[in-house]
């Protein structure tokens, strides 16, 4: 599947009927993600990066990579033979997808977008105890969301978004699963060139 949607966008951004239609953009956001997970719910602030092409009016493509959002946790074991043990664990999230956007215009400054993609989340979990490693485990998911953006001036235009990153679970030790639903709702820039 992800080799088809690959396919499909390489040759539309590379028709040379739809060439003289195509801008390329960067984009930065920042963002508030929600873990919704067992046993813990969380809320973090995550930033992403944005390489895309509109092709169209009416549709792009975007590549972006996103840091969605790291913390400790504490844990303290009660009664070992070393009196009381405390350890901290660090959690950091990210995603890489590939999406299509379809885009509503409804002014010539103001539009609104739908988002169907595939992403690669990774989870890395790192412990600082004695007997702590670092882990990664890594699920590929399907995601959406829905937007608005707002043109600033020809080159610049203010995006806000509603990412539903799907529920990915993973794999951390054998045959240890954690997983959870991941969304987030950004706001960002993005340059045209």
């Amino acid at each position: 599947m992800k080799i088809t949607i690959s396919i499909l966008a390489l040759a539309a951004i590379s028709s040379p009927a739809l060439a003289a239609d195509r801008t390329w953009y960067l984009g930065g956001d920042i963002g508030r993600t929600e873990f919704t997970t067992v046993p813990d719910n969380t809320h973090r602030n995550g930033v992403g990066v944005t390489l895309g092409a509109k092709v169209t009016e009416n549709l792009a493509f975007e590549l972006q990579l996103r840091h969605l959002g790291s913390w400790t946790t504490t844990t303290i074991v009660l009664g070992t033979q070393d009196g009381n043990v405390q350890f901290s664990t660090d959690h950091s999230f990210t995603a890489l997808g590939a999406s299509v956007l379809g885009i509503m215009p409804l002014s010539e400054d103001f539009s609104l977008y739908g988002r169907l993609g595939y992403a690669r989340h990774t989870m890395r979990v790192s412990g600082q105890s004695p007997a702590a490693r670092s882990i990664s485990a890594h699920a590929n998911q399907a995601f959406w969301g829905l937007g608005a953006s707002y043109r600033v001036d020809k080159r610049l235009s203010l995006h806000l978004e509603f990412l539903k990153l799907g529920s990915p679970v993973f794999n951390l030790y054998n045959d240890y699963w954690v997983g959870g639903n991941i969304q987030q709702f950004n706001v960002g820039l993005k340059y045209a060139f």
